[in-house]
């Protein structure tokens, strides 16, 4: 009784508000279009989850040649949360984004006679993402309108994991002389801030479109480090090499910039019962600027740029289950 009674009362006292609902997740009910009169379908209470598969091409560092290109990659997107019947909630979402794995391969032929492929990473960006918001909900209009504007806390991570190889031989002004440069760049672009947005959505018998647009202002802490190594051999000019000890060379560097940007993601779902809709719909996803990538290995000191940009745009797919 006293476990009881202490339970009862955080459900007032607990930081999300009172949770006193009565959802009966009956998965497998009929799915409920009717409508009476002017009066639209019910909109659904208690809580709701959707999962979503990716796919989404990044754009590519602003100081490369090739920067208009883009590059595709798989990632997910959750959304938990749950609206009462005083029409407010909270919702939890998470957007993870696979790496982009792009690079431009060179075959070379060192001056010992050995072949190597030389590597040269053009897009290797990787976006983690969680947020929380206090939602509403309202009601517009005779056609099953709703409107539910949101606002809450932002974070993410963009990671961008460069790697760089050059091979220098017979230099006009040094013939005899070979280098070979690997250079790695990592930067980590770690966001914190706020975002407001707006959902909205219809009904239309079994389908629901809907759309989100989200704006969002950041904080951004950037690290930043590189680790280049070189490598000289001397051909000693009777047929024989010198390969003198590997030279490294390490840089850290911290940065902080503003980053502003905006989330928007239009859908369309299908109700296979009351509770469950299979869905899809496009996303897109920009960082306008405040983003450290980029990397040249000529300018190994401050060789970030970290006031860039990244854009993801795609679709995605999935399934909602009392949203």
């Amino acid at each position: 009784m006293l476990v009881a009674a202490s339970t009862a009362s955080g459900q007032h006292y607990q930081p999300f508000g009172e949770l006193d609902m009565h959802y009966d997740l009956q998965l497998f009910a009929p799915p409920i279009i009717d409508e009476y009169g002017d009066e639209p379908v019910v909109a659904n209470y208690g809580w709701f989850a959707d999962y979503n598969r990716a796919y989404l091409k990044l754009s590519r560092p602003d100081n490369l040649p090739s920067h208009f290109q883009e590059d595709g990659t798989w990632g997910n997107i959750w959304n938990i949360g749950y609206m009462t019947e005083e029409n407010h909630g909270w919702l939890m979402s998470i957007l993870n984004i696979n790496r982009t794995n792009v690079a431009q391969f060179t075959a070379v032929t060192d001056i010992q006679g050995n072949e190597f492929i030389l590597q040269n990473n053009l897009n290797a960006g990787q976006y983690n993402g969680f947020e929380i918001n206090k939602t509403f909900r309202a009601h517009v209009g005779q056609h099953g309108a709703y409107f539910e504007p949101f606002g809450g806390f932002r974070y993410a991570n963009f990671k961008e994991d460069l790697l760089t190889q050059t091979l220098v031989v017979d230099d006009p002004a040094f013939p005899l002389v070979e280098v070979a440069t690997g250079t790695r760049g990592i930067v980590h672009n770690n966001m914190f801030g706020g975002q407001i947005g707006l959902r909205s959505y219809m009904r239309r018998g079994y389908w629901i479109i809907s759309s989100e647009i989200r704006a969002f202002g950041q904080v951004n802490y950037q690290e930043a480090s590189a680790v280049q190594t070189q490598v000289v051999t001397i051909d000693d000019g009777l047929g024989g090499f010198l390969v003198q000890n590997p030279v490294i060379t390490r840089s850290d560097e911290d940065f902080q910039e503003f980053v502003v940007g905006g989330e928007l993601r239009v859908g369309a779902a299908y109700e296979l019962t009351r509770e469950v809709r299979i869905n899809a719909g496009l996303e897109l996803l920009h960082l306008g600027r405040g983003i450290g990538r980029g990397f040249d290995e000529d300018l190994f000191t401050s060789a970030f740029v970290n006031d860039g940009a990244a854009t993801y745009a795609g679709f995605f797919f999935g399934f909602e289950v009392n949203r």
